[in-house]
């Protein structure tokens, strides 16, 4: 009987802004990094040299395709979550939809997708997003564990970023 893989490996990189790599069947290779960005909520806030900014990267498509959602793509994503958060109970992680295409709104979705294989039960997720002058809103998603002993704090914080009350950065 086949084993049914449950996920593609993956290979972590390390270096400035902790990258991890994997390939999928079809070749295409994804770049998922996690950069510093102690500046989000002010140096000053407790949890502020654990935050990062999550970027989802194609570092290769030889298929020349948007890909579609893929169940072992989306559980790899978890599983370097996991992997990641594993360093601290401290992590906060912040995506932002990129939007250079007008296809943020669609990036939301999948991103929402692909959140849906994480242990929920171990993560809080706040979603949001700010416009800018021209009317433009850039979805954005916090992510951090429930057992971050600054989760309210956290999360204020992030209402304010939202709503236009960012702290210095």
């Amino acid at each position: 009987m086949a084993h049914e893989r449950l996920r593609y490996d993956f290979t972590f990189v390390g270096g400035e802004y902790n990258a991890y790599l994997f390939t999928t069947d079809v070749g295409i290779v994804y770049n998922v990094t996690f950069t510093p960005t102690p500046y989000l909520f002010g140096a000053q806030a407790p949890f502020s040299q654990h935050t990062f900014e999550l970027s989802l990267l194609i570092g290769l498509n030889p298929t020349e395709q948007q890909p579609p959602f893929n169940r072992l793509t989306a559980r790899t994503l978890a599983a370097i979550f996991k992997d990641f958060y594993v360093r601290s109970d401290e992590t906060v992680t912040l995506y932002i939809c990129a939007s250079s295409d007008g296809r943020q709104l669609l990036r939301q979705r999948l991103f929402h997708r692909w959140f849906d294989y994480f242990d929920r039960d171990d993560y809080t997720k706040i979603d949001g997003g700010v416009r800018d002058s021209a009317g433009l809103v850039y979805p954005m998603s916090l992510i951090f564990k429930r057992t971050n002993p600054y989760a309210s704090q956290i999360a204020a914080e992030f209402v304010k970023i939202i709503n236009g009350y960012g702290s210095d950065k």
